[in-house]
C-alpha cells in the first residue's frame, strides 16, 4: 500500500485565533458581555466524503458575538461567518447541528473518527487546532486521544505530531544551507512515512485481531515546506519559498485555482486535495520527471515570488497590529526553558519523551513591541510594508508608548496595506495567466530583483557567461575568465551559440547535451508564452535564454542610451 492512503482532513472554525480570549461586546463604552472563544464549526473530509457540524450557543450570545466580531476585518468580510450569525448556515446533515458545548464537540469528533480506518489526521497549521482541542474541558479523557499513535500518560498531549517527526523537524532548524535543509526535510518526510506504515500495518491486522483505529496528526505545512525546499534546491523556484507561500489561500489559488472560503468543510476539502497535489509534485521532483503542469506552476511561482513576499509581509504586519488593537497586548512570547514531554506508543507500549521549548506570553508591551519589530525586520526587511511600518515607528522618536498609540490609529494599517490592493490583483492575474501590461511586467521584474528572486541584467549576463564557459573543459580553454572581456572578444552571438557547436563535437559529454536540450525546451516555452514567461520563466541555471543575447550586447555597449 502506498504511503498516506488513509487521510482525514480536519478544520475548526472559531471565534478567535486564541482559545483563551474573552470576546467582549462593547456598546457605548460599556462592556455588555464577555464570551470565551469557541469552535463554531468542525469540518472533516476524506478523499471521497465530508461532513460539517455546527455548534450554536444561545441567540443572545450569538448576537453578542456578532456585534463584537463584526468590528474585526476578518469576520466582517468572511461570508461563512456572516451566513452563520444570520442563522442561514446549515450543517451537512440535520443530525450534525449541536448546542455549543465542549462535550458536544468532543463527542462529535469521537463518533466521527474512532470507528473508521486508521490513518492520518491532516491539519493546516496543526498548532492552532491543537490549542483549541486542548482548551475543551474533558479533552484529556476523550476517546480520540486514547487512539492516537502516541498518547500522553497524563492525558495532556493533544494532537501532537509523532515524536519521530518532531525530532526530525527540530533537526531541520539547524540546517545551514538550502541543500542541508532539503536533506533534513527528507528526513521529516521519511519519519511521516515510517509512522504511516506502522499505523497501516496495524490497521490491516485489525481484521483478525480486532481493536479500534489508530491515528497520527500531520501538519500540511510540513509537506508543503518539504516540497518547496526540494523545488528550490533543484532550481525550479526561488529560495524564499522555503518559508513563504505555505498558507492555504496561496496554495488553493496557485494549485487549485480556488479561493480559501474559511468554511470548515470547504477548507477541509481543500486541505486534502492540496495534500495530494503537493505529494504528487514532490514525487516528480524526486524522480526528476517534472510534468508540464508542474513546470507551469513553478513558472508562475517564479513570476509571483516578489509580489507574494510583499503580500505576506503586509498581511503579517497588519495582522499583528490588529491583534494588538483588539487585546491591548502584543501576540508575543519568550522562551523560558526546555521541558520533557512524555509519551506512550499505542502500538508497542514503549515510552519515551520529547524535549520541547517552553514559552511564556507574559511579556510587557514594550518587549512585545520590540519582538514584533525584530520579527518584521528579519522576515520582511526590504518590503514596502516594513518600510511603512518603520516610518511610523521613527515618528515616535524612540517612545514606545507613542509608537503604540500611532499603531492603534486606523490610518496606520490603512497606509501599510494600501499597496497590497494592487499586489493582490496582480497576483490574481499571474496565477490565472491573464495578459499582463508592460507596466505590470516591469513592476514584477523590479520587485523580484529587489527581493533577490530574479537577477538584474548585468548579473544575469555574468552568471550566464560563466555557466556557459564552465560547462565544458574545451570552452574554458577558448573563452576568457572575465565575461566583460569574453563577450566583446568572441561576440555575443558566437558566445551564445558556441555551446551548440561544442555539443555536436562532444556528444559523449552528457552535461553539454543536457544543457542543449533544456535550452531548446526553454526557447519553445518562451515563444509560446509571451506574457509572464517574458521575464520570470527564465531558467537561471541554464545558458542565456532566447532573446537575451542581443539585450546583453546592447547593455554592454550602452548603445540604447545614445
Amino acid at each position: 500500500m502506498k504511503p498516506f492512503s488513509n487521510v482525514v482532513s480536519l478544520d475548526f472554525e472559531t471565534t478567535s485565533t486564541n482559545p483563551e480570549e474573552r470576546i467582549k461586546d462593547v456598546r457605548d463604552g460599556v462592556v455588555k458581555s464577555r464570551h470565551k472563544a469557541r469552535i463554531w464549526s468542525v469540518g472533516l473530509a476524506t478523499r471521497s466524503d465530508g461532513s460539517e457540524a455546527i455548534f450554536n450557543p444561545s441567540q443572545e450570545q450569538l448576537q453578542s458575538e456578532k456585534i463584537a466580531l463584526n468590528r474585526r476585518g476578518f469576520y466582517a468580510q468572511n461570508q461563512e461567518w456572516q451566513t452563520y450569525v444570520s442563522g442561514q448556515k446549515k450543517p451537512s446533515s440535520a443530525e450534525l447541528l449541536f448546542e455549543a458545548s465542549d462535550r458536544a464537540i468532543l463527542k462529535h469528533l469521537d463518533d466521527s473518527l474512532t470507528f473508521g480506518n486508521s490513518g492520518m489526521i491532516l491539519v493546516q497549521n496543526l498548532g492552532f487546532e491543537r490549542s483549541f482541542y486542548a482548551s475543551l474541558e474533558g479533552s484529556s479523557s476523550s476517546r480520540l486521544m486514547n487512539q492516537m499513535y502516541e498518547r500522553s500518560p497524563d492525558g495532556q498531549t493533544k494532537l501532537y505530531s509523532p515524536s519521530e517527526v518532531v525530532k526530525a523537524r527540530a533537526a531541520a532548524k539547524d540546517a545551514k544551507t538550502l541543500s542541508d535543509l532539503d536533506a533534513a526535510m527528507d528526513k521529516v518526510m521519511a519519519a511521516y512515512e515510517k509512522v504511516d506504515a506502522s499505523v497501516m500495518k496495524y490497521d490491516a491486522e485489525r481484521a483478525t485481531k480486532g481493536g479500534l483505529p489508530i491515528f497520527y496528526a500531520a501538519d500540511l505545512m510540513d509537506f508543503t515546506k518539504a516540497t518547496f525546499v526540494k523545488a528550490a534546491a533543484q532550481g525550479h523556484i526561488p529560495e524564499m519559498y522555503k518559508e513563504m507561500g505555505h498558507n492555504v489561500d496561496f496554495l488553493a489559488s496557485m494549485f487549485l485555482g480556488e479561493k480559501e472560503t474559511h468554511g470548515a468543510l470547504s477548507d477541509a476539502n481543500q486541505q486534502i486535495r492540496l495534500f495530494d497535489k503537493i505529494i504528487g509534485i514532490r514525487q516528480e521532483l524526486i524522480a526528476g520527471n517534472i510534468s508540464d503542469e508542474t513546470t507551469g506552476i513553478f513558472n508562475k511561482m517564479k513570476t509571483a515570488s516578489g509580489i507574494v513576499r510583499e503580500i505576506q509581509a503586509a498581511k503579517s504586519i497588519i495582522s499583528n497590529i490588529e491583534k494588538f488593537k483588539e487585546s491591548g497586548t502584543w501576540d508575543s512570547k519568550q522562551r523560558i526553558d526546555t521541558v520533557q514531554v512524555p509519551f506512550v506508543n499505542s502500538l508497542t507500549g514503549k515510552t519515551g519523551h520529547i524535549e520541547t521549548p517552553r514559552f511564556s506570553r507574559d511579556v510587557s508591551n514594550e518587549r512585545g513591541l520590540a519582538n514584533f519589530l525584530t520579527m518584521s525586520k528579519e522576515r520582511y526587511g526590504n518590503t514596502q510594508a516594513y518600510a511603512d511600518l518603520e516610518n511610523i515607528i521613527k515618528s515616535a522618536q524612540g517612545n514606545h508608548e507613542v509608537a503604540q498609540e500611532l499603531l492603534r490609529n486606523p490610518d496606520s494599517t490603512a497606509k501599510i496595506g494600501a499597496a497590497n490592493i494592487d499586489n493582490g490583483e496582480l497576483l490574481r492575474k499571474i496565477i490565472s495567466g491573464e495578459e499582463l501590461s508592460n507596466e505590470e511586467l516591469l513592476k514584477i521584474r523590479n520587485t523580484n530583483i529587489s527581493h533577490g528572486s530574479e537577477l538584474s541584467l548585468s548579473q544575469f549576463t555574468k552568471d550566464s557567461y560563466n555557466k556557459i564557459r564552465n560547462s565544458h573543459e574545451a570552452l574554458k580553454s577558448i573563452l576568457p575568465e572575465s565575461h566583460r572581456v569574453g563577450i566583446p572578444a568572441v561576440g555575443l552571438a558566437a558566445a551564445g551559440s558556441l555551446l551548440y557547436m561544442m555539443a555536436d563535437s562532444f556528444d559523449d559529454d552528457m552535461r553539454v547535451r543536457k544543457l542543449k536540450d533544456r535550452q531548446e525546451r526553454l526557447d519553445f516555452n518562451q515563444y509560446n508564452d509571451p506574457t509572464f514567461n517574458k521575464f520570470s520563466a527564465l531558467d537561471y541555471s541554464m545558458v542565456a535564454p532566447a532573446g537575451y543575447m542581443e539585450a546583453q550586447y546592447r547593455d554592454s555597449r550602452r548603445a540604447h542610451e545614445y
